[in-house]
C-alpha cells in the first residue's frame, strides 16, 4: 500500500469512528478494522518463515534523494553480510549493524552508521529475503562543508530503487 494510499485508509478509519451512532456500531467498527488483514503484494507474501538473516542478498540499484535535490542519481550496491548492511559506491563501504523485525509476511530492516565528519545515516527497508522495497536512507548532515550547506537541508532523505 503506497503511502497515499495509507493516507486516506486512515482518513476514512477516522471518518467511520467519528460518525459511529453508538457504541456498538464502534466496537463492530474496531473488530473489523483489527481482524482484517492488510492487502499486501504477492511477493511481500512469498517470505521464508525461516528467515532469521538478510546475510548473501546483494541488490544493485541506485540512490538519489527526495524532492528537488534529487536530480541525479548514485550507482551502487546495497548488500547483507555477517550481521552488517553495507552501501558500496566505487569501491567505497559504509557498514553498519542491521536488526530485522518480520511483518506480515516479510522482513522489515533497519540500520544505523556514520559516516565521515560524524554524520549520521539511517536504512530502513522491507525484504522478501530475494530483494529489498521501500528502502529510505536519512542523511543527517553536520554543518562545514559549504557547497553541501548551501544547497542541502540539514536532514536529507533518499531512495533506494533496486534494478530491475
Amino acid at each position: 500500500m503506497s503511502y497515499h494510499q495509507d493516507f486516506w485508509l486512515q482518513i476514512a478509519i477516522i471518518s467511520l469512528l467519528v460518525y459511529s451512532i453508538n457504541m456498538r456500531t464502534m466496537l463492530i467498527t474496531l473488530c473489523l478494522m483489527a481482524c482484517t488483514p492488510p492487502d499486501l503484494p504477492a511477493a511481500r507474501a512469498s517470505i521464508d518463515q525461516s528467515l532469521e538473516s538478510l546475510d548473501g542478498l546483494v541488490v544493485p540499484g541506485k540512490i538519489r534523494a527526495r524532492g528537488i535535490t534529487g536530480v541525479f542519481s548514485v550507482r551502487g550496491t546495497l548488500s547483507f553480510r555477517e550481521g552488517m548492511l553495507v552501501w558500496t559506491v566505487e569501491g567505497d563501504e559504509d557498514v553498519g549493524a542491521y536488526s530485522l523485525i518480520k511483518r506480515d509476511g516479510y522482513v522489515k530492516f533497519a540500520a544505523e552508521h556514520f559516516i565521515e565528519n560524524n554524520e549520521r545515516v539511517v536504512w530502513s527497508g522491507n525484504s522478501n529475503g530475494e530483494t529489498v522495497t521501500d528502502v529510505t536512507a536519512v542523511w543527517t548532515r553536520v554543518k562545514g562543508d559549504f557547497v553541501h550547506d548551501v544547497f542541502l537541508p540539514a536532514q536529507v532523505t533518499l531512495e533506494f530503487t533496486p534494478d530491475s
